[in-house]
């Protein structure tokens, strides 16, 4: 380093060579969330491992199901929101979402809060959590139409036909 200082010339070079690098590492770290392509997801999921990682939230309301796909792309964010839960039990529903509010987790994790058998299920299942994240960020559009498909077998089969609030 001290030869550097000695040579201005080199020292320029030497910054003008990292910070470039230096800049990417920051920026590769933001857009990792959202690198995904579509065709990764097909490669790595096919549609009956789309359907068996989606089967156990597919029937849940649109609201509750849209909370679940978000959340499940902050897999750390679900294990804090469920230890909370597990610590707090003495709020419930709409009183355990407002106690998170100044937590900094993405809102849907906060929401999810409201039902913590669900944050339970996809904390202590971390796998199924992340692909399932990773499925959402990769083509949310094929993830919802297994979801769809999903539904629409489970109407077809007559299952929920005597499901009381099911419209």
């Amino acid at each position: 380093m001290s030869q550097l200082l000695q040579r201005p010339g080199k020292l320029a070079l030497t910054i003008g060579l990292l910070l470039p690098l230096m800049a990417g590492c920051t920026t590769s770290q933001a857009v990792d969330r959202t690198s995904y392509s579509t065709t990764a997801v097909q490669a790595s999921f096919s549609e009956a491992q789309l359907d068996s990682l989606l089967a156990p939230v597919a029937l849940y309301p649109d609201t509750v199901l849209s909370h679940v796909l978000i959340a499940s792309t902050y897999p750390l964010e679900v294990v804090e929101a469920d230890r909370w839960a597990r610590n707090n039990t003495r709020y419930k529903g709409d009183d355990a979402v407002n106690a998170v509010d100044n937590r900094e987790w993405d809102p849907s994790v906060k929401a999810l809060v409201a039902f913590p058998d669900i944050l339970r299920r996809m904390s202590e299942d971390l796998d199924w959590t992340q692909q399932l994240g990773d499925a959402f960020l990769a083509d949310e559009e094929r993830v919802m139409d297994s979801v769809q498909k999903l539904r629409n077998r489970a109407y077809a089969s007559g299952h929920l036909d005597k499901v009381e609030h099911v419209r």
